[in-house]
């Protein structure tokens, strides 16, 4: 399938290299939110799929990034309900809960709800929201080799073999992620929490 982009569509959408980095960092975060590399997979096109289609709605209101990361959240959160209706249609199996022991309910919580009061969850899904959007902030580059270090835990050289640059770009490329990272977070999220 063809996709034809209108007069207004971002030149960023055409350049392989752009889109390959930015479709890296998507799924990171898919996979993260949804724990399935599979149905992360489809989730990411949908969301890339989506943002060909659109582009001639994108604003320079926010960064590019920020905005296929919003389309991108949107389907992840489509894509939970859609299994959460399908987990709270499953049928009990006949399973008399009067006799079930209590492990029983604990079991068959989702992980999140065991662990984590709902003001919790709300305060982590804000902060995941904010720090995705600090994360559209950085340069491609920046955020493949922020990414590579600080989720896959991957050393600079290592970071520098598989990124195709030297350890000294590396070490740059991380201070300033970190730094911009850093004062994002303090703008949005801590200097909002100050306030509160």
């Amino acid at each position: 399938m063809k996709v034809t982009f209108a007069a207004s569509a971002m030149p960023a959408l055409q350049d392989p290299e752009f889109v390959r980095a930015l479709r890296l960092q998507m799924l990171q975060f898919a996979v993260g939110r949804l724990g399935d590399a599979h149905l992360a997979e489809d989730v990411v096109q949908e969301a890339l799929m989506g943002a060909f289609i659109n582009a001639d709605q994108y604003s320079d209101r926010a960064a590019l990034r920020t905005w296929v990361f919003g389309i991108l959240k949107h389907k992840i959160a489509d894509t939970q309900r859609a299994q959460q209706r399908l987990s709270y249609a499953k049928p009990l199996n006949d399973t008399n809960l009067s006799d079930a022991p209590p492990e029983w309910l604990e079991e068959r919580l989702p992980a999140s709800a065991q662990t984590q009061n709902p003001i919790a969850q709300v305060e982590a899904a804000q902060f995941e929201q904010v720090l995705g959007g600090c994360m559209g902030d950085l340069t491609a580059q920046q955020a493949q080799v922020f990414d590579l270090r600080a989720l896959n835990d991957l050393d600079p050289q290592e970071i520098g073999q598989r990124a195709g640059i030297g350890i000294g770009h590396v070490h740059v490329l991380l201070h300033r992620a970190k730094a911009k990272l850093r004062h994002c977070l303090e703008h949005h999220w801590l200097g909002r929490k100050a306030k509160a």
